[in-house]
């Protein structure tokens, strides 16, 4: 059994698999808890090896070594390189290029140029032309911008965790934040969109996180193909296995 992880600033992801193939990842549930506490009783050792995604800090990734310690004897942490599996890093020090940008780079190799974009805390945008990665963008995502605005103590919407993809006008303070919000990463999103056609030549554009299903499906642009990936980091972790990963 192998267990894949993928820990994010909200979530912990994971996936068991029967062995290491994309056909088995394409086929095993995807589950996710909120803190280190929710795995204890739910992981099923021992595993053949564990892989990890983390953009966790160095206490949470000792934490979470302690944890994994008793379950394999091949526990590995995935890391950004300058170059690996073909692929170059545009950051000068890529070590800070976050690895979930980066295993998202390299599970959509299938594209010889494409935009992988993140939907989550944060929004990531990263541009990919044969085997370059050209860099990226990252702004805040929905829950980082509405919280912005309750931590002033003037505005005070009610938490609300729905998407929009239509101009509206709010009818109340929640309505306006929300309304608001969704016009501006929409509009970024457009924005990205039309510069990658225009100035890269790239089409593809890979969703993944989530809010990148809904992201997905809104777009409208004729000249673009849009794809969501819910697994994508999980992807990225196996196809690096053997020249990253492992050595």
């Amino acid at each position: 059994m192998i267990l894949l992880i993928d820990w994010g600033n909200s979530l912990l992801k994971y996936v068991e698999l029967a062995e290491l193939s994309m056909e088995c990842l394409d086929s095993a549930p995807l589950c996710s808890v909120r803190d280190l506490c929710e795995l204890n009783g739910i992981l099923n050792a021992p595993y053949e090896c564990i892989l990890v995604s983390s953009v966790r800090n160095e206490s949470d990734h000792n934490q979470l070594s302690s944890l994994l310690a008793g379950l394999s004897n091949q526990v590995v942490f995935a890391n950004t390189e300058s170059l690996a599996n073909g692929i170059s890093c545009a950051y000068k020090k890529p070590a800070e290029l976050g690895v979930d940008r980066w295993l998202g780079i390299a599970a959509s190799q299938s594209f010889n140029k494409r935009a992988i974009i993140s939907i989550g805390s944060a929004i990531t945008l990263d541009f990919v032309v044969h085997q370059q990665h050209l860099g990226g963008q990252i702004i805040p995502g929905y829950r980082l911008l509405f919280n912005s605005l309750l931590a002033t103590a003037r505005v005070r919407p009610d938490p609300c965790n729905e998407f929009e993809a239509s101009f509206a006008l709010g009818d109340s303070t929640t309505t306006g934040v929300q309304q608001g919000i969704n016009t501006l990463i929409q509009s970024y999103l457009e924005k990205a969109v039309n510069e990658a056609i225009a100035r890269y030549d790239i089409h593809q554009f890979i969703f993944t996180g989530g809010g990148g299903k809904f992201w997905s499906k809104a777009m409208t642009s004729s000249k673009g193909h849009f794809y969501y990936e819910e697994k994508l980091v999980f992807k990225g972790l196996l196809s690096f296995y053997d020249t990253v990963l492992i050595r």
